[in-house]
């Protein structure tokens, strides 16, 4: 069941795109790609290897893991280095390019 939000469109992307759209008159939004949700899956992976070891008492891995996800989030923020969709293509290796019309 957690990983149902993986497949299904943002709550915020829905209010945006049947409703707030419509008042403001602009286009509706793009679907979330395949390395973004990919990227997403790593977050919430590295997100429940965080959790772990708070709940076995390793208080210093704990904080290591959760702090260094504050510091991921900061660098997407910030500067949009996303370190989740770096790692993917770190293994996985770049999508192929799209032909633009």
């Amino acid at each position: 069941m957690q990983a149902l939000p993986e497949f299904l469109p943002s709550t915020l992307n829905l209010i945006y795109n049947y409703g707030i759209r419509f008042i403001t008159g602009t286009g509706k939004l793009l679907r979330r790609s395949g390395l973004n949700r990919a990227a997403c899956a790593l977050a919430t992976v590295w997100l429940l290897s965080a959790i772990a070891p708070h709940s076995a008492g390793m208080m210093v891995v704990y904080l290591l893991l959760g702090w260094s996800m504050v510091g991921t989030a900061y660098l997407v923020g910030t500067v949009d280095i996303c370190i989740p969709s770096y790692t993917f293509r770190l293994f996985i290796g770049y999508p192929p390019k799209r032909e633009t019309a």
